[in-house]
């Protein structure tokens, strides 16, 4: 796949339930974080912008996905994430003196 070509994620959506409408969405991946240039705003705009990404992400997929899919991508995220965090919070072998790592 070339680096213009959009790479396609095809996804199974949720079953309705009684007249429930379940909505098809198309989630475009398109363009680069854009540079914020004051320094003063850097950190609070840009997380502005990822919590807005962020939300607006997950509240297209509440609506379309089923359940088991949300659980699989919740628990993927949460794995791959302790996975950057897994060094202990004890240096040593024996763990901590005491109940309390006193």
């Amino acid at each position: 796949m070339s680096q213009n070509e959009p790479e396609i994620v095809k996804l199974f959506r949720a079953s309705p339930v009684g007249d429930q409408v379940i909505p098809r969405i198309t989630i475009e991946i398109d363009e680069e974080v854009p540079e914020i240039c004051s320094l003063e705003t850097y950190l609070r705009e840009h997380r502005r912008m990822y919590t807005g990404q962020g939300e607006k992400l997950v509240a297209a997929l509440l609506r379309s996905l089923p359940g088991g899919t949300i659980d699989a991508i919740l628990a993927s995220l949460l794995e791959y994430r302790a996975s950057l965090l897994r060094t202990p919070f004890v240096p040593s072998k024996e763990g901590p003196s005491d109940e309390h790592g006193q």
